[in-house]
């Protein structure tokens, strides 16, 4: 059995792309376990660098008809074995529609992780296209696929939404972490507004319910609230929240940290007190599962679908409801908290959460008995 994991873009570890991150975690962990396991990218620009990697690399040129293949992508699909199984990481792509299709004259199998993008939020953003493209394409590519790979049990009601999938189809595997991908050397950062509330990720409100963080924020601050905000990442909504600090007057206790990576990157997570995400809708972050890992307390909104594991594993506070008053408040029991050594025991448990249910080797391994070896039977 060989398993191919097809992404768009390069999988680079070190970039802020949560889906390529996954998919390189999944190639690198699964291939130390023996699998015959390779990762395609599908690249404006293929011949661009990119760091090594322990598992085979295969870059693809794009085409300007996004649902033609490039030349070389489609040799090598006809010289792979009859029992591959293509694993793609996303949907409503045109490029993966058009390998699908190559995929059925072969004869191979393919599995498909939606990875957030058909929640209901998502899908009312360009609504008519997304209809349109679901109708003409993406019903054959998702409803001909032999599984599909969720990250919750929330996602798999989305897919049955969009299709009528037989139960035994349908597989619900977390997303995962693992301590070994973060390597620093960890330096105190100086500040006297604490609690740090630190955001990592693409800066963009409506997606990451920053609005109602930087209004919650606010709030929080106006009833006395002393800690501070930093934000890692870059995006469309950047200029608009800057603007926001600065006509509410929380620019001295706000941070654009802009994008980070690797050892800088967690380095200043690690200098967080409390991590926070609120967004409207994901799959499962990976910067919450990395800032977990990093022994740190957790804000969340239903949203990140990690709301009953924060619960579960008495890790942080997952919100009731996504508001700016219900995260004010949750910043002020996060700091009365942090004034009784209360955020250790939350940051010791979100680390265990970790080790024992979001380990890459347990998600990977998932995906091999569950997934994989039962389409080979």
């Amino acid at each position: 059995m060989k398993i191919v994991h097809v992404v768009m873009g390069k999988a680079n570890p070190y970039k802020m792309n949560g889906v390529n991150k996954s998919a390189h975690n999944l190639s690198k962990f699964q291939h130390r376990m023996g699998l015959d396991v390779e990762l395609w990218g599908i690249t404006k620009n293929p011949h661009a660098a990119t760091p090594a990697r322990e598992y085979p690399l295969r870059l693809f040129q794009t085409r300007r008809n996004r649902f033609n293949l490039d030349k070389g992508l489609k040799d090598t699909i006809q010289a792979l074995p009859v029992d591959t199984i293509i694993h793609f990481h996303g949907v409503l792509i045109p490029e993966f529609y058009g390998l699908s299709r190559e995929l059925l004259k072969h004869n191979i199998r393919w599995v498909v992780s939606p990875r957030g993008a058909y929640s209901p939020t998502a899908l009312n953003r360009s609504r008519f296209l997304k209809k349109l493209y679901f109708f003409l394409f993406e019903q054959k590519f998702l409803g001909q696929a032999s599984a599909v790979h969720t990250l919750t049990p929330r996602e798999k009601e989305w897919v049955q939404a969009m299709y009528p999938y037989p139960e035994n189809r349908i597989h619900v595997i977390p997303n995962g972490e693992d301590k070994e991908n973060i390597k620093f050397s960890f330096q105190a950062i100086v500040c006297a507004d604490r609690p740090v509330f630190g955001f990592c990720g693409r800066l963009e409100h409506h997606h990451k319910g920053l609005d109602k963080l930087f209004e919650g924020f606010k709030q929080y601050r106006q009833h006395g609230g002393c800690g501070s905000l930093w934000m890692i990442g870059d995006g469309p909504s950047r200029g608009q929240l800057e603007e926001y600090a600065r006509s509410n007057n929380l620019s001295s206790c706000t941070v654009f940290l802009g994008p980070l990576f690797g050892e800088e990157k967690f380095n200043h997570i690690a200098n967080f007190d409390v991590f926070v995400h609120t967004s409207r809708w994901e799959g499962i972050p990976n910067a919450v599962l990395e800032a977990a890992a990093l022994g740190k307390p957790l804000l969340l909104s239903k949203g990140t679908n990690m709301a009953t594991e924060v619960s579960q594993w008495k890790c942080g506070i997952a919100l009731a409801d996504n508001t700016p008053d219900h995260i004010a408040t949750a910043m002020r029991e996060f700091e009365v908290l942090g004034d009784n050594n209360g955020l250790v025991d939350l940051g010791a448990n979100a680390t265990r959460m970790i080790e024992e249910k979001f380990s890459y080797k347990i998600v990977s391994k998932l995906l091999i008995d569950e997934v994989y070896k039962r389409l080979s039977e």
